[in-house]
């Protein structure tokens, strides 16, 4: 028996501990989901929101617009093929004759966790 007990720890000192494995990859893309309080307007009611994004990339900073938006929330697939960082978005609502309303203060920017885990 005592024998055994002397071969158990070499074999593990022989064997060595498991490999870590690997990090996963990043992910390939990302939904992000925005929600804003609807305002009571003085003028006409909403029609529809616009809304500016800036993602702050490994390029720079990449501007885009979703317009025709009809509730106050939206999900917005994007597909990782440059590296995003962070990313803010500002709204403003568009009444029935097609006037643009006030913009709102840009969000804070919100940081993407790249790791899939």
């Amino acid at each position: 028996m005592k024998k055994l007990l002397i071969i158990f720890p070499l074999l593990m000192f022989l064997i060595g501990c498991p490999p870590k494995p690997p990090d996963p990859p990043p992910l390939s893309q990302y939904t992000i989901i925005a929600k804003w309080n609807v305002c009571p307007l003085s003028w006409e009611r909403v029609a529809y929101y616009i809304s500016e994004i800036e993602k702050d990339t490994n390029q720079g900073i990449i501007k885009m617009t979703l317009d025709g938006i009809p509730e106050n929330t939206f999900s917005l697939l994007i597909k990782n093929d440059i590296m995003l960082y962070r990313i803010r978005a500002r709204v403003a609502g568009v009444d029935y004759f097609g006037r643009l309303g006030p913009w709102s203060r840009w969000s804070d920017w919100y940081e993407i966790d790249i790791k899939n885990n």
